[in-house]
């Protein structure tokens, strides 16, 4: 039997640090909260095909400015049209779906922010270099505004969706994200709330006198600084506060979930209001967050690094875990 060497110590002390490492990114790579809707856009690995990814801090400003400019001239005027600002969870979810390389819209409930926001998308795509700058890509979806009338029931969604979530007027938080993937330049943007409701796409906001619905007007817009307003809460213009849907565990000032001591109707559980129709209506995870896994992971008046109880981080690291065994019993068989 050979002798193990210094050498041969680094190489076993390598593998195990390598173990301990594979295991902490595969726990640390997808937020506790995502891994309770199976395939979330959050959770994707990375396509070997993306580079270049990120938008940086002046394009962050350049797409919220940007769409805060046609937000505030709209005709016809609107009286209640929100003035957007950047969020990190929506931004985090639009970068990893353009990091994806797959130039579709993912899954609505797939990139939903638990205990937070459903979520609106638009897409673009441009090819040759360099690449198309962020304003060109908001007028890009702007331009549907050629298509649309306003209350009419003749618009066509394949010709106005991107316009009609772009001035949606409940929708007050956005976060955008960019990859160069081979052979074209990926850009996704997400908007929450999202828009584009069921038989609400032709009127996208409410028409009459610019900011009539607002306590703050700023360019055209009803401005409600930081404030935000979630889980399906319903944004008071007149005084800037968000007023909660009625469940008790929905809390001010931001209507965010509290997981703590939750009690749920006695409709969820029952179908549509059970663990698939999580998947298909946008208002069951709201009204039974619990049905749907969200807490105590979701729980969003907290810190938000709640550890996930149960299989769904245990998996993970269990499987990498053994990969990393297998490669340390292989490498340890190969020394004697």
């Amino acid at each position: 039997m050979a002798a193990i060497t210094d050498f041969h110590f680094f190489q076993i002390s390598v593998l195990f640090m390598f173990i301990y490492l594979s295991g902490f990114r595969a726990e640390a790579a997808c937020d506790p909260k995502y891994q309770v809707i199976p395939g979330h856009s959050a959770c994707l690995s990375k396509s070997p095909l993306a580079s270049n990814s990120g938008v940086s801090s002046a394009d962050q400003s350049l797409i919220v400015n940007k769409h805060n400019e046609y937000r505030g001239k709209v005709a016809p005027e609107a009286t209640d049209m929100l003035k957007m600002s950047w969020d990190t969870y929506v931004a985090a979810v639009a970068q990893a779906w353009a990091d994806n390389c797959d130039y579709i819209h993912d899954d609505g409930y797939k990139r939903t922010i638990p205990g937070r926001y459903w979520t609106g998308q638009n897409l673009g795509k441009a090819t040759g270099q360099p690449a198309l700058a962020w304003d060109s890509v908001v007028t890009m979806w702007y331009s549907e505004v050629n298509s649309f009338v306003y209350n009419s029931s003749s618009n066509v969604f394949a010709d106005i969706g991107h316009y009609t979530q772009l001035v949606w007027a409940k929708t007050h938080k956005i976060g955008c994200g960019y990859a160069y993937c081979s052979t074209f330049h990926f850009y996704v943007c997400n908007y929450a709330p999202g828009g584009n409701g069921a038989g609400q796409v032709n009127t996208p906001y409410t028409s009459g006198p610019r900011c009539q619905s607002c306590k703050t007007c700023t360019n055209g817009l009803c401005d409600c600084g930081n404030a935000d307003c979630m889980n399906g809460g319903t944004f008071n213009l007149t005084t800037c506060k968000c007023t909660c849907k009625k469940q008790a565990f929905y809390v001010q000032p931001y209507c965010g979930l509290n997981c703590t001591g939750i009690t749920q109707s006695s409709t969820c559980g029952k179908a549509p209001f059970d663990s698939a129709g999580c998947a298909i209506y946008s208002n069951v995870p709201e009204d039974c967050p619990d049905t749907c896994g969200f807490c105590p992971v979701a729980d969003s008046t907290g810190s938000g690094n709640v550890v996930l109880p149960g299989a769904a981080n245990d998996v993970k690291v269990r499987r990498t875990f053994l990969i990393g065994l297998l490669l340390l019993a292989s490498s340890i068989q190969a020394l004697f």
